[in-house]
């Protein structure tokens, strides 16, 4: 599959091949998928904006923007916020873990771990 832009960060799972465009600009790099196991090649965008971190499971494909974490349903093909002040976002099956800042002054974080049940 030919792209125009660099790419960046490829990541896997049974179903879905994600990657991220224009990544050293900042407010326009793009957060793509692609279905595998399908007979056209379908692009879709999922979110366009300042993207640092993502992962990807069976279920769910979840990624930082502007350190808000947001996550994206593979079943029900929607987008939800999920923090508004976290970092770099995991994922295993229906358990995203990530950082979050409670502390400005002394650059506290803890882990929140987060089950997600729908989106």
């Amino acid at each position: 599959m030919p792209v125009k832009n660099m790419v960046a960060f490829p990541k896997v799972n049974k179903h879905y091949l994600a990657w991220q465009e224009d990544h050293h600009d900042e407010q326009k790099s793009k957060l793509y998928l692609l279905a595998l196991n399908t007979e056209e090649e379908e692009k879709i965008q999922l979110f366009e904006g300042n993207i640092f971190f993502y992962d990807i499971s069976d279920d769910y494909l979840v990624w930082q923007s502007n350190n808000r974490i947001y996550g994206y349903s593979f079943e029900s093909k929607a987008i939800a916020q999920l923090d508004d002040n976290g970092f770099y976002p995991y994922i295993n099956g229906k358990t995203a873990v990530w950082e979050r800042l409670t502390d400005h002054g002394e650059k506290k974080f803890r882990v929140v771990l987060f089950k997600i049940n729908s989106i």
